[in-house]
C-alpha cells in the first residue's frame, strides 16, 4: 500500500512542474512561431495508458521509444501536460504528434505545429533535457 503522504506529495509535484512548464511554454508561444530549424529531429507520439503510463513512440514507425512510469518520470510527464493543455484549450486532437530536434547549435526543442508552442527543453537543466536527447537517441534509423 502507498503511504497517503508519499501519493499527494507526489501528485502535487507534478502538478508543480507541469504548472512550470506550462508557464515557461508560453512564453515561446506566439500566433507567428514556426518550428526552430532543426537538423536531427523526428516526430513523437505520446500514449496516455489507464494505469498512468505514458508511452513515447517515434510517430512515422510507430517504434515504442521509452515509458514514463505514473508516479515517476515528472518532467517528461510535465512536458506532455502542458502541450495537452494548450491542445485543449485550442479544440486539438491530443493524438497528433509533436516534433522534437536538435538545432546546429545543440539547443533542443518540443515544437507542436498545431498550437505554435515551442518548448527549449535545456532552459530546464541538463539532467531534464537529456530525457528527450535520450528519445532522439532512440529513434530508429530509416
Amino acid at each position: 500500500m502507498v503511504p497517503r503522504v508519499s501519493f499527494i506529495g507526489g501528485f502535487f509535484g507534478l502538478l508543480l512542474t507541469a504548472s512550470l512548464i506550462a508557464a515557461a511554454a508560453g512564453l515561446f508561444r506566439s500566433s507567428e512561431a514556426q518550428a526552430p530549424d532543426m537538423e536531427d529531429a523526428t516526430w513523437l507520439a505520446f500514449e496516455q495508458h489507464t494505469d498512468g503510463t505514458l508511452q513515447v513512440s517515434e510517430a512515422n514507425s510507430g517504434a515504442e521509444l521509452d515509458r514514463f512510469v505514473a508516479g515517476e518520470d515528472a518532467f517528461a510527464r510535465g512536458v506532455y501536460k502542458s502541450v495537452l493543455l494548450e491542445r485543449r484549450k485550442h479544440g486539438i486532437d491530443p493524438q497528433e504528434p509533436v516534433q522534437l530536434g536538435r538545432t546546429a547549435d545543440g539547443q533542443l526543442f518540443l515544437f507542436d505545429p498545431l498550437t505554435s508552442t515551442r518548448i527549449a527543453l535545456r532552459a530546464f537543466g541538463e539532467t531534464n533535457a537529456a530525457v528527450f536527447e535520450s528519445l532522439l537517441e532512440r529513434v530508429p534509423s530509416t
